[in-house]
């Protein structure tokens, strides 16, 4: 099976889904879905754009993001992962039960 091609078009927003690694169902911790949403909401303010709808399910999340300026999707998507996963990391090395 052939994989889709990535498209950044600007003007037009974007359907995105971001896997966590292995699958594991991260976001049956509250926590975690709270910074992941705190990281989309920083970027969303930086990089100006509009979030249009969004779903956390346990190992994903999707989201429609509209862009208002010139920023690639791939960055702001780079950016709220990359914090994301940095705060979650720390956040089981504190905490590893959860």
């Amino acid at each position: 099976m052939s994989k889709l091609p990535k498209f950044d078009i600007p003007g037009h927003a974007h359907f995105v889904t971001t896997n966590i690694n292995r699958f594991m169902p991260l976001f049956v911790v509250h926590d975690f879905c709270r910074i992941l949403l705190a990281n989309v909401e920083f970027y969303r303010r930086k990089h100006d754009f509009k979030l249009l709808g969004y779903v956390i399910i346990l190992d994903h999340f999707h989201a429609v993001i509209y862009p208002q300026h010139d920023v690639p999707i791939r960055k702001i998507l780079q950016d709220i992962k990359r914090y994301a996963a940095k705060q979650i990391l720390e956040r089981l090395r504190e905490h590893p039960a959860t």
